[in-house]
């Protein structure tokens, strides 16, 4: 999620309610305002699909593996279940 917001250039960094893993980017300065773009990082846990979540998702999309060995479905679950 990003969104931008403008203080004053004395204003502190903890006004802006930065928590951990937070990126904060200087946009534009005028005088004495500073506008700047704030992006807060997710946590990959909240974001991630667990088993269950993947398989309501996704069942019945993909073409079934005719053997163990296709390796579609390895890949599918790699990038999507965490």
């Amino acid at each position: 999620m990003t969104s931008t917001a403008t203080i004053s250039s004395s204003a502190p960094f903890k006004s802006l309610g930065l928590q951990p893993g937070d990126t904060i980017m200087v946009d534009e300065m005028h005088d004495d305002l500073v506008t700047v773009s704030l992006a807060r990082r997710t946590s990959e846990r909240s974001s991630a699909l667990t088993t269950r979540q993947f398989l309501d998702k996704w069942a019945g999309k993909f073409p079934v593996p005719q053997t163990e060995g296709d390796a579609r479905l390895a890949g599918i679950i790699a990038k999507h279940v965490k």
